[in-house]
């Protein structure tokens, strides 16, 4: 796709299932040196890369001069990201040279609550081109670009949301919840590509991960569950981990092997015989996973009921 087929092209004509097409030639184009874009040009694909929630390609193209955007959207690509640090210097040197504080201040009192508010460092979140951020409601736009095919919520059993408003629901109810911890997936080069979350209930976790279509496959998954456990374990007091997979679900049941999950004997009743388990931490008897996990269902609310 050429740079004039990038700037002819209607944002809200891109589908899911193009996006990725559509951001990799952006990227090709602006890697190109001997493309000269206009003003214009800019602009367009300034704008095209907002509305596919491309926050890395408005980043290159900030550095590169091709984006000025005023200054109140200067710390959005960051935000999104979940770059809170890089966003509060970028704040600070806003304050330090003059730009009027009435609303900057605002801001900088947000980012060092969300920095104060997080029981761990934020470099234990990355590893490589892959790192987490909490899942807030900015991300709404992001959620739904990947959340775009339905086998997602099928084999998590998340909701179908019906709109912006329903996810934002659903995820201020998860919010809600003391021991749930939710976080987008993020990566370096293409920004929000899934979401990972952990419940751990006095020291026994639970997790779930999904990734966009275009992701998956590639490792981002299993380096993503990695950092999400690691962080129960040395931050949040997880001493062993409990997860679920539809047993028709042939490459999560992989994936989670993998991960050294082991799985277990034990069966959920009708109507949730197709679930089965999961396991990773200290050997235990399966009378004794029988009762634990038993418990972590109940305290999930998952309405699952073990076979005996």
């Amino acid at each position: 796709m050429s740079l004039r087929q990038l700037c002819q092209l209607s944002p809200a004509a891109v589908a899911p299932q193009q996006r990725l097409a559509v951001m990799r030639a952006a990227r090709l184009v602006l890697a190109d040196s001997q493309s000269e874009l206009s003003g214009a040009d800019a602009n367009k694909l300034a704008a095209l890369a907002h509305h596919l929630c491309d926050w890395p390609l408005l980043l290159q193209m900030q550095a590169r001069g091709l984006w000025r955007p005023a200054v109140a959207e200067q710390l959005l690509p960051a935000l999104q990201l979940g770059q809170f640090e890089q966003a509060l210097h970028k704040v600070e040197q806003l304050v330090s040279s003059g730009v009027s504080t009435d609303w900057l201040r605002p801001v900088q009192q947000a980012l060092l609550q969300e920095l104060r508010q997080q029981p761990y460092p934020q470099a234990v979140l990355q590893q490589g081109s892959v790192s987490l951020t909490p899942l807030r409601f900015h991300h709404v736009a992001d959620f739904i670009w990947q959340y775009a095919d339905p086998s997602i919520g099928q084999l998590c059993n998340l909701p179908v949301f019906q709109s912006a408003e329903h996810w934002m629901t659903w995820l201020y109810l998860c919010q809600q919840e003391s021991a749930r911890h939710l976080f987008a997936v993020m990566h370096t080069d293409y920004g929000f590509i899934g979401s990972v979350s952990l419940q751990v209930f006095d020291g026994v976790g639970f997790f779930y991960y999904w990734l966009g279509a275009d992701f998956q496959g590639q490792g981002f998954g299993p380096i993503a569950v990695h950092l999400l456990l690691q962080l129960g374990q040395q931050h949040l007091g997880m001493s062993c981990c409990y997860a679920k997979v539809f047993e028709y679900n042939l490459i999560s049941n992989k994936a989670i092997s993998k991960l050294g999950f082991q799985r277990l004997a034990l069966r959920a009743l009708p109507p949730s015989e197709a679930e089965v388990f999961y396991y990773r931490g200290n050997e235990k008897t399966s009378a004794e996973h029988y009762k634990h996990l038993g418990w972590l269902l109940n305290a999930l609310n998952s309405g699952i009921l073990l076979s005996e």
